[in-house]
């Protein structure tokens, strides 16, 4: 390394005592991290984003605010801990601010958590909800039913994204023959709320479909709020296809999955919802078949007693006769 290092400087004029290597760069940084007493014990206040626990119980999050974030994460974090670290949540931290050399990132080993109150964005979404629930949007009666065998379905994602991938795949594999068509839109950042809009409209007026799907993978609150765009729920409340929301994972709720006719919790469901199962439906109709056999069955067998009583009574009516006449007869003979 060293005589590469001298080559280097040579080449290009550059006092090797001055050129590090990553390592090296990373070791001082963990140094200089380590033996700054101000990061040994800070309290640092932000949202929580981008919550995860894993199933040892540590968990990882972002502390945010409007012009920064960094990452965090509690080792075996205590459940009361836990409870408070919920995405969108305002709190306060106490800890040490390590640097991990190998990734050359900085991170938060909180110690201590305090509730602060709720973030902005989250405070925004819950406003937004009682807004629209106040307007009658989410009410059950508004929701448009699904048809039973769809012909058609329209997907408004990303064309590249998971989600689109997990909802044909669910689709075709209920009901192979349906016919899906894809309107590309972002599922976040900018531009986002106007394609998921224009997607809705195409399929719900200018190329009609049976059933609209929306949806995305999961994320963040940050990550998912062009889903919780007031735009965007206008315009699902208002179209006359009906729309199924899967966005995200179970535990994620977005204020289009609220407006929406029907709401998934995740892109496959959404997608399991859209169609009903041919297998299914091939049982069904197999029962029905039966059914059908043995209803008439049961006709031809009532025809068959129904021409058995007819000729009883033909019959009777027969005997009847001979009957009246045999009286009449033996009535002439004794007078």
């Amino acid at each position: 390394m060293l005589d590469k290092l001298e080559k280097l400087g040579r080449d290009h004029g550059i006092p090797v005592d001055r050129i590090r290597t990553v390592s090296a760069i990373n070791s001082y940084l963990s140094y200089k991290f380590m033996g700054d007493e101000e990061l040994g014990g800070v309290y640092i206040l932000g949202e929580v984003s981008n919550m995860y626990c894993s199933s040892a119980r540590h968990v990882f999050f972002d502390l945010k605010d409007e012009q920064a974030k960094i990452a965090c994460v509690i080792f075996d974090c205590p459940q009361d801990q836990q409870d408070l670290l919920q995405n969108g949540r305002e709190i306060l931290v106490h800890g040490r601010i390590d640097f991990y050399e190998r990734d050359g990132k900085a991170s938060v080993k909180p110690d201590a958590v305090y509730p602060v109150g709720e973030g902005l964005l989250w405070q925004k979404l819950r406003k937004l909800i009682a807004k629209l629930r106040e307007e009658g949007l989410f009410r059950p009666e508004h929701k448009k039913e699904l048809p039973r065998l769809p012909d058609t379905i329209g997907i408004v994602t990303s064309q590249g994204g998971d989600a689109l991938r997990d909802m044909v795949t669910a689709i075709h594999g209920r009901h192979p023959t349906v016919d899906i068509y894809i309107y590309h839109a972002a599922v976040q950042g900018e531009g986002a709320v106007m394609q998921l809009i224009q997607g809705i409209q195409f399929f719900d007026e200018d190329f009609p479909v049976d059933v609209v799907l929306i949806g995305r993978g999961g994320g963040s609150l940050e990550d998912l709020m062009a889903f919780n765009d007031e735009s965007l729920a206008r315009a699902i409340y208002n179209a006359g296809t009906p729309i199924i929301a899967g966005i995200g994972h179970m535990e994620d709720e977005t204020v289009a999955g609220l407006v929406a006719d029907h709401r998934a919790i995740t892109p496959t469901a959404a997608g399991k919802q859209a169609v009903a199962d041919q297998g299914e439906l091939l049982v069904q109709l197999e029962g029905l078949q039966r059914q059908l056999g043995t209803s008439h069955e049961r006709f031809l067998r009532l025809k068959r007693q129904e021409a058995d009583l007819e000729r009883s009574g033909r019959l009777m009516v027969i005997y009847r006769v001979v009957l009246v006449v045999l009286i009449i007869m033996v009535l002439v003979l004794i007078a």
